[in-house]
């Protein structure tokens, strides 16, 4: 399940550079002729996204499914119930773990848009 989200993340991150690239390009004027080909491998990468959506979506049903399968064979349907914590806080300590940076996925598009109306005048005002 993972493996088929990590490409579909994938692929659609990349759907978003070219279409970045697309837009620095048309902004800068190149002509659309020599822009071809990216506009093709973009079309291309968007046909791509729905076949791995698609498979996406297949395998999540099955491995929810599997795991449904799973849950109903197990005999004891609850683990335990109780209201007393199993933590001996006295004899418990801290363990510290090293964070590996590779595990780590930053997918983050932040877009901010500010306008500044302050002026010379403005401050001028306020002191005055």
């Amino acid at each position: 399940l993972g493996l088929a989200k990590d490409r579909l993340d994938n692929l659609i991150l990349t759907s978003y550079r070219l279409q970045a690239l697309i837009q620095q390009l048309k902004a800068m004027k190149v002509s659309p002729k020599k822009m071809e080909k990216i506009t093709n491998e973009r079309t291309t990468v968007k046909e791509e996204i729905a076949q791995a959506s698609v498979e996406y979506l297949r395998t999540a049903v099955r491995v929810l499914r599997e795991v449904k399968k799973l849950k109903d064979e197990q005999p004891q349907k609850t683990i335990s119930f109780s209201l007393e914590s199993p933590i001996d806080y006295e004899r418990s300590e801290v363990t510290q773990f090293p964070l590996s940076y590779d595990s780590l996925k930053f997918d983050v598009q932040y877009f901010r848009k500010e306008e500044n109306t302050q002026s010379n005048d403005t401050h001028s005002k306020t002191i005055g």
